[in-house]
């Protein structure tokens, strides 16, 4: 289980996350959703390790992670897709997949790369480009198979259909559906909403830095009148 409790970040002396409890458990899918400005992108930036939080706690399976830094929490199981499909442009693909899980051997770490390989089999013939040369749905694809090299419990994607075709993001599901059965926790930062429903176990809408709905995707689907309260600020 991968849960944050009473989590609040703080931003140029403003409360960006206020008190925030969510949880995620492995082999299932979490929807967060929200408006533009909520706050979604802060609390997962700082579930990994990457953003100071004020007061609040980060736990995998019961062991405290928050303030041990980016490579402590991913080595304890957490790795993180932030927004932008962001790749280490200057790198071919393969060195953007050798870059990740420095705590592996290399033997592992060889084969944890080939794994990627296996789930984005797309990648394969683009081995050596460069992946600043690659397009947008290509680079989020690298973006998540790094992530999947440091074999996280935890994978936390943010905005992952942001920009893209939907043929893309349908393939971006579906292997988002394979990693949940394969055991996998998800925490799904997703703009469309219907899409995130139809694959999320258990959702959250975040509203203003604060959870304003907890609850199952039926019972958001049930009632549109939640949405539209935390995306109109009421």
């Amino acid at each position: 289980m991968l849960k944050v409790s009473n989590l609040s970040v703080h931003k140029n002396s403003r409360t960006i996350i206020n008190d925030v409890s969510i949880s995620v458990a492995e082999g299932q899918i979490v929807a967060l959703l929200g408006p533009n400005g909520a706050g979604k992108s802060e609390l997962v930036l700082a579930i990994a390790g990457m953003l100071p939080i004020a007061s609040g706690a980060v736990a995998v399976n019961d062991k405290s992670v928050h303030g041990s830094g980016v490579q402590t929490v991913r080595t304890s199981g957490v790795a993180a897709v932030p927004e932008g499909h962001q790749v280490l442009g200057g790198l071919s693909v393969l060195d953007n997949l050798r870059a990740a899980g420095p705590e592996l051997t290399p033997d592992d770490r060889k084969a944890e790369v080939q794994k990627a390989f296996e789930i984005f089999p797309e990648l394969i013939p683009l081995k050596q480009q460069s992946a600043s040369s690659l397009s947008g749905g290509q680079q989020q694809m690298v973006a998540i198979a790094q992530a999947l090299v440091s074999r996280p419990k935890f994978l936390l994607i943010d905005e992952m259909s942001l920009g893209l075709a939907p043929v893309i993001i349908d393939r971006l599901i579906d292997v988002i559906l394979d990693l949940r059965l394969q055991g996998l926790g998800i925490l799904l930062i997703e703009q469309f909403t219907q899409l995130a429903l139809g694959v999320a176990d258990h959702c959250y809408v975040l509203s203003q830095g604060e959870i304003k709905f907890d609850g199952s995707p039926q019972e958001l689907k049930g009632d549109q009148s939640i949405l539209e309260r935390a995306y109109l600020g009421a």
